[in-house]
């Protein structure tokens, strides 16, 4: 339909890249659909300046800013692990009611990622 279309407007055949089907792709293209929640890693000195740059912002405070940066430092969790964070009170907020969560340095290295059991010290934020 849209290569006649073209014929008819241009008087000529289209290009090879314009014979796609794109309809029939966007129409058999499916997200996967992941129920998963980004949480906020300490990865790196930058994640964890960010985590504490979080904890020591005021309320007066642009958050847009950190929000924007958290994006690089986040990682996507599944339901059942976010509750196993929570119920080991691994899981924080980083600001009340923000739904911003950071997660507990003990439970990130820089090498493997996430992990339920303890892979690093525990570190203090001064705020």
């Amino acid at each position: 339909l849209s290569v006649q279309a073209y014929k008819s407007a241009t008087k000529q055949h289209p290009p090879l890249f314009l014979r796609q089907s794109f309809m029939s792709a966007a129409e058999a293209f499916k997200v996967i659909d992941s129920p998963t929640d980004g949480v906020v890693v300490p990865f790196g000195i930058e994640g964890q300046q960010l985590i504490a740059d979080m904890l020591s912002a005021s309320q007066f405070e642009n958050k847009t800013l950190l929000l924007k940066r958290a994006q690089r430092y986040s990682v996507n969790l599944y339901p059942h692990e976010i509750n196993t964070f929570r119920r080991m009170g691994r899981l924080y907020e980083a600001w009340p009611g923000s739904g911003v969560f950071y997660l507990d340095e003990r439970h990130y290295g820089d090498q493997f990622g996430v992990s339920i059991t303890e892979v690093a010290e525990r570190k203090s934020y001064i705020v």
